[in-house]
């Protein structure tokens, strides 16, 4: 069992999906998590669900996308903690376009959240997490590497993550930040459920995917439990598929 105990760890898009499961599964390995996401009330029900797995959690609301709102959370933390030792980047969005339909503003906004937010959060976490050194994990795509199709824009901006990661994990190593990337393959949330449920998309993915099923929250998860933790303090500007071995397969 990994032990984060006395951690103060940053989950950003922590109140649903893949980013909730992994705020979940650090409380229950003893870390103090803020779960944050745009939704007030998410956020309230998420931190509710985190105390009541142990945790001491912090409910901060945080449009990533807009700089203030961002810089008031790293303030109440600031002032809550004192510091931070994990944070998180799972907020992101995709949209099925054509290619040759998708319009400027399609293309900014899907690059807006997935990219420049996951920045904006890096660079405004800095003086917190460089006190003590700690764990920053983006979370990619396999559209990083792969040509998923009508997905131009969230291909672009999961590249530029991967990226961006390498370049922090450079750049602040002598902070002993480590910075790496998750990079999930077709995963099961209540997001991709519907459409993996329905055979035409179903059967051709499965095709590609070797160990021939969906992963689970809790297995994306477990990557980013490895990475916040001190067994993976060798570990850093590099990018860990969580696939079930698409890319192998490529």
């Amino acid at each position: 069992m990994i032990d984060l105990s006395g951690k103060r760890a940053l989950v950003i898009g922590g109140t649903s999906g893949i980013g909730k499961g992994i705020a979940q599964a650090f409380a229950r390995a003893g870390a103090q998590v803020a779960a944050s996401s745009r939704d007030l009330n998410r956020v309230t029900a998420t931190a509710a669900e985190l105390s009541a797995l142990g945790a001491k959690a912090l409910a901060i609301a945080c449009d990533a996308r807009d700089l203030d709102s961002v810089r008031r959370l790293m303030s109440e933390i600031e002032r809550a903690w004192g510091q931070l030792d994990i944070v998180v980047n799972a907020q992101g969005t995709t949209r099925k376009t054509p290619s040759e339909q998708v319009d400027d503003e399609e293309f900014a906004g899907i690059v807006d959240l997935n990219l420049h937010s996951v920045f904006r959060i890096c660079r405004e976490a800095y003086p917190l997490i460089k006190r003590e050194g700690g764990s920053i994990i983006n979370l990619a795509s396999l559209g990083a590497w792969i040509g998923l199709p009508d997905a131009a824009a969230y291909s672009a901006s999961k590249g530029g993550v991967v990226q961006m990661t390498k370049v922090l994990a450079v750049d602040w190593a002598r902070e002993n930040i480590r910075c790496n990337a998750i990079a999930p393959g077709w995963i099961v949330t209540p997001l991709s459920a519907p459409i993996l449920d329905q055979e035409q998309y179903r059967v051709p993915i499965l095709r590609r995917i070797p160990l021939q099923r969906f992963g689970t929250v809790d297995e994306v998860a477990g990557a980013a439990l490895f990475l916040a933790s001190d067994l993976a303090r060798y570990v850093t500007g590099t990018v860990l598929t969580v696939d079930g071995g698409v890319l192998a397969g490529v």
